[in-house]
């Protein structure tokens, strides 16, 4: 259930390997809309919610589209979008992973 092309957008940077569909879900819902993404979100987020590593797989997810969107236009709404779903889910990771699992999403997402 891994992303193909995500494997090699994070070839170029890392040895990371994906282990989730969630770049290509997104890349599927933003090209609908913000709202299509926001629903994705709350689908994706209560599932990582019970797995750190998708949990650390769908922050980093959600960064790169913010990026990807900010490069395209910064006054995206897209781009505000992914700002809000990144900063929930980050913030959710780092208030609640403790011990090993918070040491694999610092060393994965740094």
């Amino acid at each position: 259930m891994n992303s193909p092309t995500w494997d090699a957008h994070l070839a170029q940077f890392t040895d990371y390997r994906s282990i989730t569909n969630y770049y290509d879900l997104y890349s599927i819902a933003d090209k609908e809309s913000a709202k299509a993404v926001r629903d994705l979100f709350s689908t994706n987020f209560e599932e990582a919610k019970k797995d750190y590593k998708l949990l650390t797989e769908l922050v980093m997810v959600l960064n790169h589209k913010m990026w990807f969107w900010y490069r395209l236009n910064p006054t995206s709404p897209m781009v505000a979008t992914y700002q809000k779903i990144f900063d929930k889910a980050n913030n959710y990771a780092l208030a609640h992973l403790k011990d090993d699992e918070f040491r694999y999403f610092t060393s994965i997402t740094d």
